[in-house]
């Protein structure tokens, strides 16, 4: 990782490490009255959680930052892919093949082979696998595709036909610097039930449930039943925690 992202690692375990640090000296000083312990305790949880947070989060980002990326950008590609005319979408995958030539039916013709485009929103089925098959033609060929069934990919290689899907594509593209620019007719997905409710588990709300749970917690100190405030407070810096580090960002 770069110096931002591993300040910006060290920075989020450290909000993380605080508040388990708050929560653990809070909760043994009330029960054992023993500040000490209590301060022992909580620099040991600061420690713990620090080191614990520290190292999901360089993992866990590092790999978001590539994976994450590659995975929007696949799926954009693939759609973009399936709203072109065969012709065109040939033009997007012809920098794959430097020899090749789009010939007039909108698929890549090479020396030894033809790459048909089969660019499709939904995984190919066994009867467009047979379509294909249906055609003559003078040369192998190979089905340029998005995606394929199970059924359709045994049916492929048993006749011998090698199927080239969207991630082997957009590996390709991205390895020789060819992929689209942009995705003109790439329209945005519908947000599924479950990404709407993450909407509401945010990194933005993490600073604002800290002092919430702050704020409970030093009321303990001076309230005639402090056990309320410190199973609330405890919980909500908790949560606090949870969504600094599990949460999705506001952008990107």
């Amino acid at each position: 990782m770069n110096k931002i992202s591993v300040f910006s690692v060290a920075a989020d375990s450290l909000f993380a490490a605080m508040c388990g640090f708050l929560l653990f000296f809070t909760a043994v000083r009330y029960y054992t009255s023993d500040a000490p312990l209590a301060l022992a305790c909580g620099i040991g949880a600061f420690i713990s959680l620090g080191t614990l947070a520290f190292l999901y989060l360089k993992r866990k980002r590092g790999k978001r930052l590539i994976s994450g990326r590659d995975e929007k950008l696949r799926q954009k590609l693939c759609l973009y892919l399936a709203t072109l005319p065969k012709s065109e979408a040939a033009k997007v995958v012809l920098p794959m093949f430097p020899e090749g030539k789009i010939d007039g039916c909108g698929n890549i013709e090479t020396q030894n082979c033809i790459y048909v485009t089969a660019f499709r929103c939904r995984p190919l089925t066994p009867d467009d696998i047979a379509d294909e098959l249906k055609i003559k033609r003078e040369k192998p060929f190979e089905l340029l595709c998005n995606s394929a069934s199970a059924e359709s990919a045994k049916l492929a290689e048993s006749f011998c036909v090698k199927l080239r899907d969207g991630e082997e594509i957009y590996k390709k593209l991205k390895d020789i610097g060819a992929l689209p620019e942009s995705y003109p007719f790439a329209e945005k997905g519908k947000t599924g039930f479950f990404k709407r409710l993450s909407y509401a588990f945010r990194r933005s709300a993490s600073p604002k449930l800290f002092w919430c749970g702050l704020c409970l917690l030093t009321f303990s100190f001076f309230t005639f039943f402090p056990l309320y405030y410190i199973i609330s407070g405890g919980c909500i810096l908790i949560l606090s925690a949870a969504c600094l580090i599990f949460g999705k960002r506001d952008k990107g």
